[in-house]
């Protein structure tokens, strides 16, 4: 004790008692100016009361305490604010972030260029290379499409003898498209990049055109290393879908920014090596570190250490005979300093070093196709030397180059918020991906342009790789589900879509917007084909009949002309008689010889006798009974038996099983067999006509259904045998409106008019109804179409033949059409998950395929036939059945009339007709789960349909991508993309045209955007990336059973708008769905967002309510709504949507 006490007295500056004694009565909470001050003055007036009392404000002494005030609240700050610098939760400062999140082992990511393939579309070149004609290609631009053959005549010069087209250098398959890469004979020392321009959000800047290569860890294509000694290589992708293809061709890579490269001379060993590049924007793929010497060769290249959690350039997993090796260290400004070993652990740098970087563009944009436009970029190549010669020759070729697709990878620098948020989550998964946390956390490092992730472990290891990997839920397989317990009904639905005035879009915007795609959805289409008749036409004799003249035939389809009684017929417009029908368009059936629709033969032709019975005295009455009608024949007996069978007629609508009755006569035992013939029938589209269908004419002027190149002058989209009469002729329907039809549709919204529109078959045209002539608004119903009072302009109010209807107010325009919905659904067999609305090519067929019901041929004929169809009906499924509540239900699917050969025409227009004719079903509500929903039930509403019906599901898959299921627990990463969300956005604000609707990055730009993170997984999981989609509510983009209004009462006494509340209320319907607040396949409820509304607008609003758009539909509707797993909720509403009401008596 003693020794403490003295060294205390002896050697302590002061003791803590003395300093206790004299700050015992300071006030340490003061930390502002004034507290500062105010406790300054309490001090000394408790202190020093005596030797202190000029409180004055000119007092020198205030001033001094004032001054000190102000350095002591100035030094506070700083202190303050330097503590809360080195906390991640408070740090605001980006360069303390990077510095605290280096500390975690977290690597912020910077800028992404925006990156892809540029397509080769055309290929130019001075060598003297000839086509199989002998015609020389120097000089000339040949396109890849058009002069496929000659392209690779020029291709396999500038590849020279090592990788002829065909023999790649290196060879890989990504998201199951092949890719090739093929080394060309560049001249040495050639350019690294060739810098070309492009649009970066609307301002020309730098991109440039690179080589290609396969990275054989991740298996995705990137740029090669920069080497001027090296090949350029280009990659050759083949899709599937022919050279016409987007996919198909030769691809060079792209990036947006500028190639730079900085030499350091590392004359002396300095450990741990630091070098500063003092370029800003510096992206976050593009550094290379080589070894060069003096004459700019590469000697020798450096490996990149990702920094990160453990792992540096002492503690790595690279082998350990490589020792060359580097970190990156992101700074302030994307800046980055290159960190090299201690000579230890890993070399340290001697001689030159050069230092590859790109800098960029620090935003965040989508690059469409007319953003880079047609660019061109050539170079000097050697190839074969001529006879005689020793040395190659060197030419010049020229590439042309588009982007296919829109390009929406590039993202800016990872902002504050972001490290903020991922550096304690990323240390949390120690830079691995294991756990299913680690799968929806971990990917949100690879760039600011990742808005949202969600991970779904699919399966599991441990399935045998002997057995052949089976996916019944269609997602990466095909699959065809059999089942027995089908239906199919037929409803009229009414869409909406509305447009508040004052607009500022002018006529042509709100027809492009609201009215020019229209009439091409198929549910329109289907209207048509239901409600419209189809003209028939005798084929049973050859003196009345058309018969088809075939010419020439081929896999895409047939030319000819058409005959009657040998005279070569009009067709179209110009025809006299049944065949005005037959114009483009039309949809025309051919039945095949020998011309009859089911018959058992010829006058006069005997049936097969397999017992000839006993017992017979005189001819038995022969009865034939089956589907068809008219049949007749006699009986010959002789010595007791049956002797013949004669047809006396042969019938016709006959179907095999044909039962043949023997009876009377006096006999027993006779048995008799009937075989029903029955002509082939098929669908065929008129795809063009040359002179009315007659061709040139003769030298005596009489046509000969020929053109002036020898083929038919009636086209067929498929090949129709010879002699094959016509049975059958549907109108063609038009699609698309004419300039003329345009011009006047826009004179009608010029001028305000309310108007409809109606389809004239006969002459293949829409015509505008006038108001004076639409029915009154509450006969809008579907079911009150007629074609009885079409044209009628008799001001009466009487045509309900419009499809269209365009309704003006002073407050909005209302666009109405009239729709034919084909619902297919199955009882308890199958559920329709997974649906594919999109065709996908079939390498089996060549053409275009996507998900179908195929209802059986085995089928009964409607009416209560006991006797099956005879034919496979087809139908497209078109999207999910949703209920007017929400509900997606799984048990039924929309379906619209089949198109198989994918040319915008149904295969057989009569296919429902045909399934379903007159019969009809009970839908009515099955309660199941607590869940209501509609299915076929004992009670309920009446409509046409067909029930248990035998059908196949054909389900196409939406990705083949396929792994080897034996090894893996295969991870389904769902991703939303930034810049997919932001267009998105802008989309549903501003555009809304279909034509422009953003598409979501693919599973193989996705792969190549996550490369980077492939070795963070465990080596036993399989990574599938999958883009995330939106679900639209409330506004005319969503499914029309998910479009409401909202109607709100307001508190008595507010004094509040209409318009401020509405404007508050959209406010926070906006806020509800924002996308942090909700996560992949989350079920929407009504009371959530009811009661958000009333917390933002308490006091203000007593009620709040939505109302389906939808007349069939009731209050109670739109409760809750289920999205797909991968699906996210994004609102479309407008101030118009929302209704201010004084009570909720009357909600419509």
């Amino acid at each position: 004790m003693a020794q403490s006490i003295r060294q205390r007295n002896l050697f302590a500056a002061e003791d803590y008692r003395v300093v206790y004694d004299s700050f015992k009565q300071a006030n340490f909470q003061a930390y502002d100016y004034d507290t500062i001050r105010g406790a300054l003055v309490d001090y000394i007036q408790q202190q020093y009361p005596e030797n202190y009392n000029d409180w004055i404000q000119s007092s020198e002494f205030v001033a001094l305490i004032e001054t000190l005030s102000f350095l002591a609240h100035s030094l506070a700050f700083r202190i303050d604010q330097t503590g809360r610098e080195n906390f991640l939760s408070t740090a605001e400062r980006r360069a303390s972030v990077l510095r605290i999140a280096d500390f975690l082992g977290y690597t912020p990511s910077r800028h992404q260029p925006a990156r892809g393939q540029l397509k080769v579309t055309g290929i130019r070149t001075t060598q003297d290379v000839y086509d199989i004609n002998g015609s020389s290609l120097k000089n000339t631009t040949v396109d890849f499409e058009d002069s496929y053959q000659n392209f690779l005549l020029i291709m396999n010069e500038v590849l020279g003898n090592v990788n002829k087209f065909g023999r790649p250098t290196d060879t890989t398959r990504i998201g199951n498209i092949k890719h090739d890469i093929y080394s060309t004979s560049i001249e040495a020392g050639h350019n690294i990049v060739f810098g070309v321009n492009g649009k970066v959000n609307g301002n020309r800047d730098n991109f440039e055109i690179h080589g290609l290569e396969i990275d054989s860890s991740s298996n995705v294509l990137l740029e090669s290393a920069p080497d001027q000694n090296k090949s350029f290589d280009i990659v050759y992708k083949n899709d599937g879908q022919g050279i016409g293809s987007e996919g198909t061709g030769f691809f060079v890579g792209f990036k947006q920014g500028n190639l730079q490269f900085t030499d350091i001379n590392a004359t002396t060993a300095i450990s741990n090596l630091i070098v500063d590049l003092s370029a800003t924007n510096v992206n976050n793929n593009d550094i290379w570190v080589q070894e060069i010497n003096t004459a700019g060769e590469i000697t020798d290249t450096w490996t990149k250490i990702d920094s990160g959690f453990g792992a540096n350039t002492v503690f790595n997993n690279i082998r350990q005979d490589n020792r060359k090796l580097y970190t990156v260290k992101t700074m302030d400004q994307d800046n980055v300093n290159i960190q090299f070993g201690d000579g230890v652990f890993s070399d340290i740098p001697r001689g030159i070093i050069r230092i590859w970087y790109r800098t960029g563009v620090n935003q965040a944009y989508t690059l469409d196709p007319d953003d880079i436009g047609t660019v061109t970029f050539g170079y000097t190549y050697t190839a074969n030397h001529s006879i005689g010669s020793t040395t190659d020759n060197t030419y010049k070729v020229t590439f042309t180059c588009e982007l296919q697709s829109p390009v929406t990878n590039a993202a800016s620098q990872e902002s504050v918020t972001s490290i903020k948020n991922n550096a304690g989550r990323v240390f949390a998964t120690q830079d691995r991906m294991i756990t299913a946390s680690d799968y929806s956390v971990y990917p949100l490092t690879v760039s600011e342009n990742v808005n949202k992730i969600k991970a779904v472990n699919r399966t599991y290891s441990g399935h045998s790789r002997f057995i052949k990997p089976q996916d019944p839920t269609g997602t990466y397989q095909n699959v065809d589900m059999l089942a027995d317990d089908g239906y199919i009904y037929s409803e009229g639905i009414t869409y909406r879509s509305n447009l508040a005035l004052p607009s500022t879009l002018t006529s042509d915007q709100i027809y492009e917007r609201f009215l020019a795609d229209l009439i091409e959805n198929p549910e329109i289409v289907n209207l048509f084909y239901t409600k419209y008749d189809v003209n028939e036409i005798d084929f049973s004799t050859t003196a009345g009949s058309y018969e088809w003249q075939q010419i020439t035939s081929g896999y895409r389809g047939s030319t000819g002309y058409l005959t009657l009684n040998s005279e070569i017929q009009k067709v179209g417009d110009n025809s006299v008689n049944d065949l005005v029908d037959a114009a483009p368009g039309s949809i025309v059936e051919f039945i095949e010889t020998p011309y009859n629709a089911g018959t058992l033969g010829v006058i006069g032709q005997t049936l097969s006798i397999i017992n000839a019975g006993s017992g017979y005295t005189s001819a038995p009455t022969v009865t034939v009974q089956g589907t068809g009608t008219g049949a007749t024949a006699t009986a010959t007996v002789s010595g007791g038996q049956l002797a013949a069978i004669t047809l006396t007629n042969g019938g016709t609508g006959y179907q095999n099983p044909v039962v043949i009755t023997i009876s009377g006569g006096g006999g027993a035992g006779a048995e008799v067999v009937a075989t029903a013939t029955t002509a082939s029938r098929s669908w065929a589209r008129v795809v063009d006509i040359v002179n009315d269908g007659q061709g040139i004419n003769d030298n005596n002027g009489n046509p000969t259904g020929l053109t002036s190149r020898g083929q038919g002058a009636i086209i067929l989209n498929k090949s129709i045998p010879n002699t094959a009469r016509i049975s059958q002729i549907f109108s063609a329907y038009s699609t698309a409106f004419t300039v003329e039809e345009k011009a006047t549709i826009i004179d009608e919204l010029e001028n305000s008019n309310t108007f409809g529109l109606r389809y004239d078959a006969a002459t293949r045209t829409w015509i505008v109804i006038q108001a004076g002539d639409l029915p009154p608004e509450n006969e809008n119903s579907p079911d009150n179409f007629s074609l009885t009072n079409a044209g009628d302009n008799s001001n009466s109010n009487a045509d309900h033949s419009w499809i269209v209807r365009a309704q003006y107010t002073a407050n909005a325009w209302r666009f109405i059409s009239r729709r034919t919905r084909f619902v297919f659904g199955s009882n308890d067999r199958i559920r329709f998950f997974n649906q594919n609305g999109d065709r996908r090519f079939n390498v089996d067929t060549n053409k275009p395929d996507r998900d179908r019901i195929m209802v059986s041929k085995i089928n009964t004929i409607p009416g209560g036939s006991v006797y099956p169809i005879g034919e496979n009906l087809p139908f497209y499924t078109y999207r999910y059945f949703t209920g007017t509540d929400g509900y997606t239900d799984d048990r039924k699917v929309i379906v619209t009339l089949a198109d198989i050969d994918n040319d915008n025409y149904p295969d057989n227009p009569l296919a429902f007709r045909t399934l379903v004719d007159a019969d009809t079903i009970t839908l009515g509500t099955v309660s199941e789960d607590g869940y209501s929903y509609v299915a076929l039930s004992d009670v309920g509403t009446t409509t046409t349909g067909r029930q248990d019906l035998t059908f196949v599901w054909k389900r196409i898959s939406t990705s083949d991508y396929r792994i080897d299921p034996s090894l893996s627990n295969i991870i389904d990463i769902f991703v939303l993309n930034q810049n997919y969300d932001t267009k998105y956005r802008e989309w549903i604000a501003d555009s809304r045209l279909a034509s422009t609707k953003p598409l979501a990055p693919t599973s193989i730009e996705l792969e190549t955007q996550f490369a980077d993170i492939a070795s963070k997984k465990a080596i036993s999981d399989s990574i599938v990336y999958r883009p995330a989609f939106y679900k639209v509510l409330f506004g005319e983009l969503a499914d029309i059973e998910l479009q409401g209004k909202f109607k709100i009462v307001k508190v008595s006494g507010t004094t509040l708008t209409n318009n401020e509340i509405k404007s508050r209320a959209l406010n926070a319907i906006n806020q509800f769905f924002d996308i942090d607040n909700w996560d992949f396949g989350e079920v929407f409820y009504f009371t959530e967002l009811s009661a958000y509304i009333h917390q933002q607008l308490p006091g203000i609003i007593s009620s709040v309510v939505i109302t389906p758009v939808q007349t069939s539909g009731v209050f109670g509707d739109l409760f809750q709504i289920t999205p797909e797993s991968n699906e996210l909720f994004i609102p479309d509403v407008i101030l118009q949507d929302i209704d201010i009401v004084d009570s909720l008596n009357s909600l419509r």
